[in-house]
């Protein structure tokens, strides 16, 4: 009787939840993917002050920007479940995702073509006396920036390589899809605080161990 009650209540839940997604407008999953990232944006604009101004006592060093960067992250993490409900995607195979068969072949190939060019410009650096090994390394902000980027990448990689580009492919077609999420990914590397005209900036763990010998 109580599992026959729970059924039928749950049927009628399914029942009014079906009854009210056909009296709303249908909506494009592009647009929803569009609303999607202009909520994770507005939100992470409204809570980054007064958060940012409630620890900044307890983290002086941490500036703005980068605490921005990662309230965003961690809005987008929060919203990414009920937009995906929201899509009607139900599995990760919805958005074209499936074990890889030659994983390690490409996690290889992924490395090397990534090592080679920082290979070649760290000689290039280091030949021409640009950049040297810090006297005194500061370990602890070495921990920090490898936290970060054992965190940072993975989340950027499954909200841009697997939602955003699952969802804009389903929209678009594969190219057009994957030209418009590689576009704003590359665009995101742009959107950083700069210094002055002339200044070499060193971004990532790098600039941790490294300095700047032009300056």
């Amino acid at each position: 009787t109580s599992l026959s009650w729970s059924a039928a209540r749950r049927e009628s839940k399914s029942i009014a939840s079906a009854r009210l997604a056909a009296t709303l407008p249908r909506v494009n999953p592009l647009a929803k993917l569009s609303l999607y990232l202009a909520a994770v944006v507005l939100l992470a604009a409204l809570l980054s002050p007064p958060l940012y101004a409630a620890v900044h006592s307890v983290l002086p060093g941490v500036p703005f920007h980068r605490f921005f960067n990662r309230t965003t992250l961690v809005v987008a993490l929060t919203l990414l479940w009920p937009t995906l409900r929201w899509m009607n995607i139900r599995s990760i195979t919805e958005l074209g995702l499936s074990k890889n068969p030659r994983a390690a072949r490409d996690l290889g190939a992924g490395l090397a073509l990534a090592l080679l060019p920082l290979l070649v410009l760290a000689a290039v650096y280091f030949g021409f006396g640009i950049y040297a090994v810090k006297k005194e390394i500061p370990w602890a902000n070495v921990f920090k920036i490898a936290a970060t980027v054992a965190f940072v990448p993975v989340v950027e990689e499954a909200l841009f390589r697997g939602v955003l580009l699952g969802v804009s492919v389903r929209s678009l077609g594969r190219w057009a899809g994957a030209v418009l999420v590689s576009a704003g990914f590359a665009g995101g590397r742009f959107v950083r605080r700069q210094g002055g005209v002339g200044e070499v900036q060193v971004v990532g763990g790098v600039g941790a161990v490294l300095s700047n010998n032009m300056s």
